[in-house]
């Protein structure tokens, strides 16, 4: 998960080779425990698709979904969990979406859902691609069942806040229509 975060970071920063060390670090330990592991070669080769949406290289970034997307199907279908803690297909997502390539992004969610099911992860995702396409009757259902389905007792996190300031913002009403914002 760290190397995920340090590869969005270091999109910000246009994939520089400082901003991409921890990534490479995570990388190398991931290669030292991938012979043993399948969930490690399927988190090292997403950590590489990371490292290459960092870079806003999307052409590298597919092929190596591609790979970790056909890791996993192959893992799920052994009856193994696949990629540890999010999978390669919630990633595939989360990387066409930071990479601005929302259809790409809302075919990659939908097809994650079809594979794993409805996660927060996911919802969140097609909230964010709903709301860059300018959908937002399915931004405002999104972002609206992600608040609701929330269930915690900690801090609340970054995404639940995003969720309710898109929410605030639009009044989207219970139809998922947005209306005028009231001043």
């Amino acid at each position: 998960m760290r190397g995920l975060v340090a590869a969005r970071d270091a999109y910000r920063y246009g994939g520089s080779p400082e901003s991409l060390a921890p990534v490479g670090a995570a990388i190398a330990e991931l290669a030292r425990h991938a012979p043993m592991s399948p969930s490690a070669e399927i988190a090292r080769v997403m950590l590489l698709a990371a490292s290459a949406a960092a870079q806003s290289e999307r052409d590298e970034m597919a092929l190596l979904l591609d790979h970790a997307l056909q890791l996993e199907r192959q893992e799920r279908a052994a009856g193994r969990s696949g990629a540890p803690m999010v999978t390669a297909h919630e990633v595939a997502g989360d990387l066409w979406l930071q990479v601005h390539r929302f259809e790409d992004a809302r075919q990659a969610y939908a097809r994650a859902e079809r594979e794993v099911g409805r996660t927060r992860r996911i919802t969140l995702g097609v909230a964010r691609t709903a709301s860059r396409l300018d959908e937002v009757p399915t931004a405002c259902r999104e972002f609206r069942l992600l608040v609701e389905g929330w269930s915690t007792t900690t801090k609340e996190p970054s995404e639940l806040a995003e969720a309710r300031a898109f929410l605030a913002r639009l009044e989207c009403r219970e139809s998922g229509r947005a209306g005028p914002v009231r001043q």
